[in-house]
């Protein structure tokens, strides 16, 4: 496991980003941890604990993975909570959506590999479940898709 950071790609300069969300998950997964518009995710060098606070006022260096801190606005209003969970359920609809076809009955895939996307699945339902998903500071990452190469 390394520790990532999301970032807004829409927001700083190209080589200093608002962090988003931060955690921990396998090198190979970091790219889908960047699941909305706008957003880019890398490795960085140590764990970044933001307790009950959010990320905003910590950017990230792209160039290097140095992380600023440069002052919180404070904590988020409850219409930016309400935001962030509409995006999250959105984006999760739309993962779910993406591979409605790996469940269909002709769908070419073997046995196993249709196991692989039905656990993938079960897994992206699960992240509903917990109780920081949504939130803007929260390090619940999308689990990585099976992948499919033979069709």
């Amino acid at each position: 496991m390394v520790f990532f950071v999301v970032f807004s790609t829409l927001s700083g300069s190209p080589t200093s980003r608002n962090i988003l969300r931060a955690g921990s998950c396998p090198v190979e997964s970091i790219p889908s941890q960047a699941y909305g518009a706008g957003e880019g995710a890398m490795q960085v060098d140590s764990e970044l604990n933001f307790g009950d606070t959010s990320p905003a006022g910590f950017t990230v260096d792209t160039t290097n993975g140095a992380v600023y801190f440069i002052g919180a606005p404070g904590p988020p209003t409850p219409s930016e909570l309400e935001n962030a969970m509409f995006a999250a359920r959105t984006d999760l609809r739309l993962a779910l959506r993406a591979c409605d076809w790996a469940v269909l009955s002709d769908a070419p895939l073997t046995t196993a590999q249709k196991s692989a996307w039905l656990t993938y699945r079960a897994n992206l339902r699960a992240m509903a479940t917990d109780p920081f998903f949504g939130k803007p500071n929260s390090a619940v990452g999308y689990p990585t898709p099976p992948t499919t190469t033979e069709f």
